[in-house]
């Protein structure tokens, strides 16, 4: 008679790497001494399939292609020949693991204070069992990732990932996997690194100003410069300038304007014990022309404050110096501070004005700021500030961050008064007219 077919267990893997598929079955009615036979198969004809044979309730088919589906079923062999070998018991489908992605030259290409990028070599892009179908980094603060603290996915091809809001001067372990057709992940340990501890200036308020330098805090950025005029704050105040920001930058949040960071966790963290400045600071950043991103324009850099009871980030009053490659900001709030490439608007319709109504000089209210921003507008948008009467007190034209920025005073130097007052925007063929409110 024929021999009976052996049982199945649900669940068709024990098992798996980039060129092996492991199942069990259970014997069912089967006594000691069967063989079986485990096959993995393209397709369900199993036309040159992969075969093993085994006395025991568990096999491994070898050697397969990595990242490719397979068909698996196992069957009683016959021991009493001519007698046919016992039916097929169907296991189901599975995927081999894709080919792990190895090592490269420079594993941490940038370690900030609160970020690390980590790198390696990828895989082909094709054919599909050269490659995967994305990588999996993650990073912990022990060697046996558990936990894992950070994971980033990133697309086939990648070789780089980045993460952020790490502590400083810590130690980090790293690894990426490559994912397979089913998302199985197949590991390749980078290694460790240890996060930067921040660069800090510091200094008391006295008669005189007060500077604060932060030199060689980033490659790309390598000297920062914060000046306090007296009168800013009571003499004996402390102020602190920490290089280094903990918020993510890599989808920088702003209500105001599409951002891109100059570097991860470029940046600055200043304060002065709780207290506020009753006068703008001056902040100077230089950067490097040669480390910007291909393709980047200078001079759409500009400065923006990281706001935290809104978790967004905020434009400051800020001009590019592209010869003296440094960005001059004036700020009236301490807090963290970063560089940011801004994209000009599409039309002025995405265009934003703030704050509103505007507090003048008054840094500590909801609606305060040193100046009108306009932000978010075409490269070239003229604005122009007139009061109900008609008369012009300013006018200006966007750059091509599309950003530009009213001190709020009129024509003759003199601060305009509290009251309306009608904003006149046109850019690209289009005009607009926005009213703004200033209180003094």
């Amino acid at each position: 008679t024929i021999v009976v077919a052996p049982g199945a267990t649900g669940t068709v893997l024990t098992a798996r790497s980039s060129t092996t598929l492991a199942s069990s079955w259970t014997a069912a009615t089967l006594g000691p001494g069967t063989q079986y036979q485990y096959q993995a198969g393209l397709n369900l004809a199993f036309a040159g399939a992969v075969s093993s044979v085994t006395l025991n309730t568990f096999a491994t088919a070898s050697p397969l292609q990595p990242n490719t589906s397979y068909y698996l079923r196992v069957r009683a062999l016959s021991l009493n020949l001519p007698t046919p070998d016992g039916p097929w018991t169907t296991i189901g489908a599975a995927s081999t693991l894709a080919l792990a992605p190895t090592a490269t030259a420079v594993p941490f290409p940038l370690v900030g204070v609160a970020s690390v990028t980590v790198a390696w070599t990828p895989l082909a892009l094709a054919p599909a069992n050269a490659a995967c179908e994305g990588y999996l980094a993650e990073l912990s603060v022990n060697s046996a990732f558990s936990p894992v603290l950070r994971s980033s996915a990133v697309a086939p091809g990648a070789a780089t990932a980045n993460f952020t809001g790490l502590n400083y001067g810590t130690v980090y372990y790293t690894r990426v996997a490559s994912l397979d057709q089913e998302g199985n992940p197949d590991y390749f340990v980078i290694g460790s690194t240890r996060t930067n501890s921040p660069v800090l200036s510091s200094g008391t308020v006295a008669g005189g100003v007060l500077s604060l330098v932060l030199p060689s805090a980033f490659a790309i950025a390598p000297a920062i410069t914060a000046d306090i005029d007296p009168g800013t704050f009571p003499p004996g105040t402390i102020v602190t300038m920490l290089n280094g920001v903990t918020q993510d930058l890599t989808n920088p949040p702003s209500t105001v304007a599409r951002l891109t960071a100059l570097g991860a966790s470029v940046g600055v963290d200043i304060s002065a014990g709780g207290l506020q400045p009753l006068k703008p600071v001056r902040l100077t950043m230089t950067y490097d022309p040669l480390l910007l991103p291909p393709g980047s324009d200078a001079r759409r850099l500009l400065i923006a404050r990281f706001d935290d009871p809104t978790g967004q980030w905020t434009l400051v009053p800020s001009a590019v110096d592209t010869s003296g490659h440094r960005i001059i900001a004036t700020l009236d709030h301490f807090s963290s501070y970063s560089p940011f490439f801004a994209t000009a608007g599409a039309s002025i319709s995405d265009g934003i004005v703030f704050p509103q109504p505007w507090e003048v000089g008054a840094p500590n209210g909801a609606y305060g700021s040193q100046a009108l921003t306009f932000a978010n507008f075409p490269d070239g948008t003229k604005v122009r500030v007139l009061s109900l009467t008609g008369e012009q007190l300013w006018e200006g034209v966007a750059g091509v961050n599309g950003v530009l920025t009213w001190n709020g005073r009129n024509s003759h130097g003199r601060n305009a008064a509290s009251g309306t007052y009608y904003a006149i925007i046109e850019g690209g063929g289009a005009r607009k007219v926005r009213r703004v409110v200033v209180i003094r």
